[in-house]
């Protein structure tokens, strides 16, 4: 074990082992896209108010070997700011259940395409995979387009995209 640490509500308020597993999720994923590479929190113990332990869980976290150069955008000779903005932002995101399959399911992609044992074409097609995940997104959930309006060709056709290129 190299790190240790203690998660706690900001208002100090107790809260269960069900309350802790999205943060816990959002700290495995967040941390590894992160770094490029899998990384989990092992062995999280819940504590009551006079030390007893009250929770535990063993299930083995999926991790990558640890590597003295990460392939992902955070290193740990960067300023913590960014990983703690970062994670700040995840950990509430994971909040939400109607998010969290979809956000984490993106996340794992970028996971996948940062990790540098595998060919370019393997990164690419996680790349890929994960920004069509992005529109779908975009464009279904939060824009409210169905499926039969996605495929419509003449649709597509009908104006050209706003970053095709025209010469006089």
């Amino acid at each position: 074990m190299t790190h240790v640490m203690e998660l706690c509500r900001t208002d100090g308020a107790a809260f269960t082992a069900a309350e802790a597993e999205p943060v816990l999720t959002a700290l495995h994923v967040g941390v590894s896209f992160a770094l490029g590479r899998w990384a989990a929190p092992m062995l999280p113990v819940g504590v009551d108010s006079t030390g007893k332990v009250v929770w535990e869980d063993w299930h083995p976290g999926h991790c990558d070997p640890a590597r003295r150069t990460s392939p992902g955008w955070w290193h740990d000779q960067q300023q913590e700011a960014s990983l703690t903005d970062f994670l700040g932002r995840v950990i509430t995101a994971f909040a939400d259940p109607d998010r969290l399959p979809a956000l984490r399911l993106q996340l794992m992609f970028g996971i996948a395409a940062m990790n540098d044992r595998g060919f370019v074409e393997q990164w690419v097609m996680m790349s890929a995979a994960g920004l069509e995940h992005l529109m779908w997104q975009t464009l279904a959930l939060e824009c409210g387009m169905g499926e039969r309006q996605y495929r419509d060709q003449d649709a597509h056709e009908a104006a050209p995209p706003a970053y095709a290129r025209t010469d006089s």
